[in-house]
């Protein structure tokens, strides 16, 4: 059955743990931001998954190239053989010999685990999963497709987890993973300290500040994961780090340089990310040009430009602009901008310019609204120039309105007059009007206003006027031409342009722009002043010019009188500043310094009366500085009216008199004591007892004293209150004052008083299992615990004296000791004593443990990966080892304890090792160095059943049986015949001796073999009981409880499966099995069980703990977590006095309660937990990847 959902709702790690749980087989498939994997399971383990192409070449074929395992080659070869062909990948390379059929396993468990440990990392996305065979996107002949060995799905989960947690540590030392890393010359020193491997030393050969981590990782064929492991080991080690930008710009410009561009800007991408600055934005933007990527260039140099703006440098940003413009020359916005940058610098010809062109630009892309925007702002800074009337004609027209085109055609015609002659005018006009509009009716009005205008008007009567000399100066006619002229000719177009002048005038009064139209008569009575009409006619537009003005101006001097009134002398003095500008030459002008400098005297005597009422308050408030302060601020004023300063020194005079005497100050002291602030009272004393005035002085010191004692005092039992209430600020904020009073004092009564002032410190314990040491200086230890009754947390209160620090050391079984030093120093009234758990010891090993620790009579055994077996003091963690001879292998199984001495498998080879001595009595074959039987590791070893003084070594191997030895007390071996020669011993040999006789069980696959060797020999084989067949393989140590009342054997299958058989082997083979205990999981440990306890205790690879019910076959009594799973736990739980213990590869430790399976506590090892655990005399013994071995106290719960 299918289903769905998303990955912000759940959890990865809990589908693929369902998959694997359910033995299902289907496809899920999970969408991410950037892709989709779909991963193929056959019950529930992984099977199959899709790939992308890297590098042109299938994902498979790409990494067998990198990994050295195919040439290139031979890869495209298969490649071009795939895709002719469509036969998978995988049969492809087997059929041709390409690799080994285990060569090809390892490596697409590898690409599966590349393509799938990162999927576990995605925060959004979908997943489906579609029961059934593969899905159509897996059909394809480039997927990664397993064997007939298949990758486990909890070794997946638990390497996805571990990156996982690697990939927080990586990132807080890679904190950009876009960083340019580089090994400089004190990075060269620093690698002698780092331990080199083939794949470090492939990444350091690129490490030179040009190539980015993900670069990295594909040139040299290392996963992005381990690329950034090995560069985050680098840099803590300070070999590598990361290119400043700086650095980055200066070796972008030095490839630039060498025509290396491309190289260049991608090293400039990089660094903008990290540091999007101008420094390197530029020369990125420059080699954007160089290699014609003109749309990244324009995008960074309009960031440029604003940078530019937003920090005054309007020349750069012009200079910016044009580079754009020259790279994209059909941008109006570029335009538009170009002249708002010119408009700021003050290029007002340029500017209007630019906005001509720019409304040029937006008409030929029909942006209306824009374009005229634009010539409106051209023409207010050039109003006299054609192309914005121009343009903004077009735009009327355009919008079908063509009034206002004709009102602009009109504009055009008088701005082409300003630079043209009127002919030349006029011939231009019409050019543009046949080019521009399509409209004969706006085309003829335009051309009839400027025709009937009278500059052609008066061109036409110059040319007459010529002709008209010309005759008279022949026929003597000159006088009548010339009064004609100047009578009609002259008149006309004066009248005409005093009419059109007029049309302005309100406007532009209305603007206040009397000044300009004043200016603008001047220039009109220049040129026709001359004619009367014309003159009369100016001087009545001069007068409602002036007229208008005045009345303005008196109305803003009567506002800004208003203002000053009112006492707004701000606003009232910018009325007046902007009037004088405004209407100059106007009467109001002309008294408006008289009102500014009212304002100012006005404005002085408002402060003064302002000032004058605070010093008296002061002065009221018995605040005499203050306020003599006060008056003598305000007569350093050099602007003060004489009458203010003449009545202001008298005031001086009185207060600084009585400031001066010790009487006056000391009654100012008395009438602030009886206010009740004793504080201030004190400073007052202090002053009058250093005035002027003998017998006033001695009394001023003499109270002085008692007021000391009194608040210091007052601030002690201040500053225990606060301390008892927890207030830490009050508390030491009044001891800080206390001692500063001591130290000002003047006597010695408030330091004794403080040297004796006892401060409450609470300590709040969390358990009433602590116990407290306090150690004060110069008194012995005192020793506190939980009052009686109390359970949980509690509190404790102590007391100290200022001056003194009190040591409180916290003390409980299992628990790390806290110290904790009370003191001023510390400047805290409470403290909390949270103890957590800690190691009793911690020793470091001569390797890293291979299995859990062992009791061998009053030691513990550890064995480790370097062919060593540490002996340990469970009491105090001392250690050495034992090193046996010859041999680099590691434990394959833990050893075998029997009557002091260590049996145990190296290399396929038995070794006895004894336990006090250290030394090695025997090893079988006797040569180390013989090729052996594979032995699995797992061992029994017994005294022989009919030969005192000998022994019996079971072995277990690979594909050859059981391999049985006679021992001498010499350590002569002689082996026996095998058992089940050609069977694989899954698990460890284990002999019962029950009913008189002695039972040797064999587990072999899923096959149970009971054998009788009560009576074995060399010449005797043992005699076959019966056999059990289970649904998976076996695999761990019989465990001998009690169930449901029998005698009976525990053994564990890899299908998740524990069965109980009866111990007796004569029970009919009908009741041989007394139950078994399907778990949800595989792989469980060896059961665990209580004495006396109808429980057994067992963990799955998937990380649960299950408790099973063995009075009720297929019951569990509890499961831990009770939902999802924690980190895969290392060897099994194991029972201790207080609790289950199990240890997992996250590196926690956790205790869990036997009846119930509540987690009591857990505690952080600092790394993951190895080998397995122990539990024996109330301590916990757990190995850990450091090599180290902790021991935990269990503790009082």
């Amino acid at each position: 059955m299918g289903f769905q959902g998303q990955l912000s709702s759940v959890n990865l790690t809990d589908i693929f743990q369902t998959l694997n749980m359910n033995r299902q087989t289907g496809t899920l498939s999970i969408s991410g931001p950037v892709m989709s994997v779909h991963v193929y399971f056959e019950q529930g383990q992984v099977a199959m998954s899709s790939a992308p192409n890297v590098n042109g070449r299938p994902y498979l074929l790409d990494a067998l190239i990198h990994k050295g395992q195919i040439a290139a080659e031979k890869a495209d070869e298969v490649a071009q053989q795939m895709r002719t062909t469509g036969q998978p990948l995988r049969d492809l390379l087997l059929a041709g010999g390409a690799v080994a059929d285990y060569e090809l396993d390892e490596m697409c468990a590898w690409c599966i685990e590349e393509l799938v440990c990162p999927v576990f990392e995605w925060q959004q996305g979908d997943f489906t999963f579609s029961d059934g065979g593969p899905i159509a996107e897996l059909n394809t002949p480039d997927v990664v497709a397993m064997g007939g060995t298949m990758v486990q799905t909890t070794q997946l989960i638990m390497e996805a987890s571990r990156r996982m947690d690697e990939w927080k540590r990586i990132r807080e030392v890679i904190t950009n993973p876009d960083a340019l890393y580089l090994v400089d010359n004190d990075g060269r020193a620093n690698l002698k300290n780092v331990q080199t491997d083939p794949e470090m030393l492939k990444v350091l050969r690129y490490l030179d500040g040009r190539h980015t981590l993900d670069a990295i990782a594909m040139s040299v064929g290392v996963t992005r994961f381990d690329t950034f492991a090995i560069v985050a080991q680098l840099a803590l080690a300070g070999v590598a780090r990361p290119k400043n930008a700086q650095e980055v710009v200066d070796d972008a410009v030095a490839l630039r340089e060498q025509g290396d561009v491309a190289q260049a800007k991608e090293l400039l991408e990089n660094s903008l990310r990290q540091a999007p600055i101008p420094e390197v934005m530029r020369p990125l933007a420059e080699c954007c040009v160089a290699l014609n990527q003109a749309p990244r260039a324009v995008e960074l140099y309009l960031e440029l430009i604003q940078m530019a703006q937003d920090q005054g440098d309007m020349a750069q940003a012009l200079k910016d602009l044009d580079t754009i413009i020259g790279l994209s020359p059909d941008d109006p916005d570029l335009q538009f901008e170009r002249a708002q940058v010119q408009g700021e610098l003050g290029q007002v010809e340029a500017a209007a310019a630019s906005y001509s062109t720019a409304a040029q630009a937006y008409l030929a892309r029909r942006d209306i609204p824009r374009a005229i925007d634009a010539c409106h702002r051209a023409k207010n800074l050039l109003p006299r120039a054609p192309e914005p009337h121009r343009y903004l004609a077009k735009a009327y027209l355009q919008e079908g309105q063509t009034e206002n085109a004709i009102v602009e055609y009109k504009s055009l015609w008088h701005a082409l007059l300003t630079g043209e002659r009127p002919k030349k005018a006029i011939d231009t006009l019409k050019a543009i009007l046949e080019a521009d509009c399509k409209y004969n009716n706006v085309k003829d009005q335009v051309l009839s206003h400027a025709q009937n205008s009278e500059a052609i008007k008066t061109s036409k009567a110059a040319r007459v006027l010529v002709y008209l000399v010309t005759i008279l100066i022949v026929g003597v006619a000159g006088v009548v031409g010339w009064e004609y002229y100047n009578n009609t000719i002259i008149k006309r177009q004066g009248e005409q342009n005093v009419t059109d002048f007029a049309t302005t005038v309100s406007r532009r009064m209305g603007e206040l722009k009397h000044q300009q139209l004043l200016e603008d008569i001047d220039d009109l009575a220049k040129k026709y002043g001359n004619n009367p009409e014309v003159a009369r006619r100016l001087g009545i537009e001069k007068e409602r010019i002036h007229k208008d003005q005045e009345e303005r101006a008196s109305a803003e001097f009567s506002r800004a009188d208003a203002l000053r009134e009112g006492g707004k002398y701000e606003d009232a003095e910018l009325v007046i500043n902007e009037m004088k500008v405004k209407f100059q030459g106007t009467q109001a002008a002309g008294n408006a310094d008289t009102i500014l400098e009212g304002i100012h005297t006005e404005r002085i005597k408002v402060q003064v009366i302002e000032k004058m009422r605070e010093a008296e308050s002061r002065w009221d408030a018995l605040d005499w500085d203050g306020a003599a302060a006060v008056v003598h601020a305000i007569l350093e004023r050099k602007d003060l009216p004489s009458s203010i300063r003449e009545e202001l020194g008298q005031r001086q005079v009185e207060w600084t008199s009585a400031i001066k005497s010790a009487q006056k100050m000391y009654e100012r002291a008395q009438r602030i004591e009886q206010l009740g602030a004793k504080g201030e009272a004190l400073a007052a004393y202090r002053r009058a007892g250093g005035a002027e005035g003998e017998n006033w002085v001695s009394k001023a010191r003499e109270r002085v004293q008692a007021i000391e004692l009194d608040i210091a005092h007052e601030k002690g039992k201040l500053a225990q209150v606060a301390a008892a209430r927890g207030d830490d600020q009050q508390t030491f904020t009044l001891v800080d004052e206390l001692m500063a009073l001591a130290k000002d004092a003047s006597s010695h009564d408030v330091s004794d008083y403080l040297a004796t002032l006892d401060l409450p410190f609470t300590l709040q314990v969390d358990n009433h299992h602590v116990s407290l040491t306090l150690k004060h200086p110069g008194a012995s230890d005192q020793q506190v615990a939980a009052p009686n009754g109390v359970r949980g947390s509690w509190n404790y209160r102590l007391f100290y004296h200022v001056g003194e620090s009190v040591t409180v050391q916290a003390t409980r079984a299992g628990f790390a000791p806290q110290v904790y030093n009370v003191g001023m120093q510390n400047r805290k009234t409470q403290g909390p004593v949270n103890l957590v758990r800690g190691a009793r010891w911690r020793t470091q090993l001569g390797g890293v443990a291979t299995s859990s620790p062992m009791i061998a009579g009053k030691i513990a055994i550890v064995p480790t990966d370097r062919s060593t077996l540490e002996v340990v003091d469970p009491v105090l963690g001392s250690n050495h080892g034992i090193v046996l001879p010859n041999n680099m292998a590691q434990f394959p199984a833990a050893p075998f304890f029997y009557q002091d001495h260590a049996y145990a498998v190296l290399g396929d080879h038995v070794y006895s090792t004894d336990i006090n001595s250290r030394v090695v009595n025997w090893n079988w074959p006797k040569d180390v160095n013989a090729a052996g039987d594979r032995l699995t590791g797992h061992l029994w070893v017994q005294e022989h059943e009919i030969k005192p003084g000998q022994l019996l070594v079971f072995a277990g191997t690979d594909k050859k049986g059981l391999v049985i030895l006679e021992v001498d007390a010499s350590g002569n071996a002689k082996p026996y015949p095998r058992l089940e020669g050609n069977l694989d011993i899954t698990g460890a040999p284990y002999v019962d001796h029950v009913a008189g006789g002695a039972v040797l069980y064999v587990q072999a696959r899923n096959n149970l073999i009971a054998y009788d060797i009560s009576s074995i020999t060399e010449v005797s084989p043992p005699h076959r009981l019966y056999t059990i067949s289970t649904s998976g393989d076996l695999m761990g140590r019989l465990v001998k409880t009690t169930v449901n009342g029998r005698e009976g054997l525990l053994l564990s299958d890899m299908s998740g499966v524990v069965m109980a058989i009866d111990a007796d082997p004569r029970v009919p083979e009908t009741r041989r099995i007394l139950g078994s205990w399907p778990i949800i999981g595989t792989n469980p440990t060896v059961p665990v069980c209580l004495p006396n306890k109808s429980v057994a205790y067992i963990a799955v690879s998937e990380g649960r703990v299950v408790a099973l019910d063995l009075s009720h076959p297929h019951q569990n009594l509890w499961q831990f977590p009770v939902q999802g799973a924690i980190a895969g736990i290392i060897g099994g739980p194991v029972v201790g006095d207080r609790g289950i213990y199990v240890a997992d590869a996250h590196g926690i430790l956790r205790c869990l309660d036997p009846q119930t399976g509540g987690e009591r506590w857990k505690t952080d090892l600092g790394s993951p937990a190895v080998g397995g655990l122990m539990a024996q005399d109330g301590r916990v013994y757990v190995p850990v990847a450091t090599g180290h071995l902790i021991c935990f106290d269990e503790g009082d719960d």
